[in-house]
């Protein structure tokens, strides 16, 4: 065999093989796929949404990045046809955004009691001759009432806060003030209506104002009160006096002799405690006095 037979038969086969690889590359790229890609909604997957707020809002932005890179041609193998490879799409990343919902405030409803009493508008109020009732925080406030009709017809009564419709009105700390409730009286035909006045007084623990003995003095001698009181509050003590004496010292005159009575009160801002003393005044002799005159 020559040498020229021996290279054509090479020729022949790079030439087979050179057909082989353009088709097995023709092949393979009409049987690439490019990747896709599906949703949490289409793949049927559950999406996880935020647990702490149900307004919770998605909103999409494309961060895609393409790449289209064509492969090199080998050198010994002859020119191929071009192939076009699809682009790689990455997924869109998906970006969460919670939107807080500020939430009703709570709405408290009240629902009114048989013991609830009617409000009445604000009148002036003229306390010249009302009827006044004083009770103190805590206590029981009645209203009693004594009717008559001279046709016998029947009444109905009415009561403005804050009494109820039996005219009474349980008190409670904190209710301290005047109140001027009203009272309606109906035989169906006629009404007669009567204002009063109701006083709550705080709460308090009266101040203890001890025993403060009587005193006897001489004219000329000085008076002097202690008085001493305790309160359970711890409230402040105020002391005053009145009658003979307006302070707790007093310079006894002369002519002043008899008995004098002196009102010591002590007060804690709210309550008043007061209690008398008597004051017994001896007359002192006084010696003659004697001027010579020329």
């Amino acid at each position: 065999m020559r040498w020229y037979e021996v290279s054509r038969k090479h020729l022949v086969v790079l030439a087979i093989l050179g057909i082989l690889v353009m088709i097995l590359s023709v092949l393979g790229c009409q049987s690439y796929k490019a990747p896709t890609y599906k949703s949490p909604e289409a793949t049927g997957e559950e999406t996880t949404e935020p647990s702490a707020d149900e307004g919770a809002q998605e909103v999409n932005i494309d961060v895609s990045d393409v790449s289209s890179e064509e492969e090199p041609v080998p050198e010994e193998v002859p020119a191929q046809p071009a192939v076009t490879k699809t682009p790689t799409i990455k997924p869109a990343a998906t970006v969460k955004a919670t939107t807080k919902t500020a939430e009703p405030a709570p709405v408290t409803e009240t629902t009114e009691s048989a013991a609830d009493f009617k409000k009445a508008p604000y009148k002036p109020v003229n306390e010249e001759n009302l009827p006044t009732l004083t009770v103190t925080e805590g206590q029981l406030a009645r209203v009693n009432l004594k009717t008559s009709d001279p046709d016998g017809d029947k009444l109905t009564y009415e009561f403005t806060a804050p009494l109820n419709q039996e005219g009474e009105w349980q008190t409670r700390a904190g209710d301290a003030g005047v109140y001027y409730p009203e009272i309606t009286v109906s035989d169906g035909k006629a009404t007669v209506k009567k204002q009063i006045k109701l006083i709550v007084e705080p709460k308090n623990n009266k101040p203890v104002l001890g025993k403060i003995a009587d005193i006897t003095v001489n004219e000329g001698d000085t008076v002097s009160l202690s008085p001493k009181a305790t309160d359970a509050d711890g409230d402040k003590l105020t002391y005053t006096y009145s009658g003979w004496m307006t302070s707790n010292t007093k310079q006894v005159g002369y002519n002043e002799q008899g008995d004098h009575t002196v009102t010591v009160s002590v007060s804690d801002g709210i309550s008043i405690v007061s209690q008398d003393v008597k004051v017994t005044v001896i007359d002192v002799n006084r010696p003659p006095t004697v001027e010579v005159e020329f």
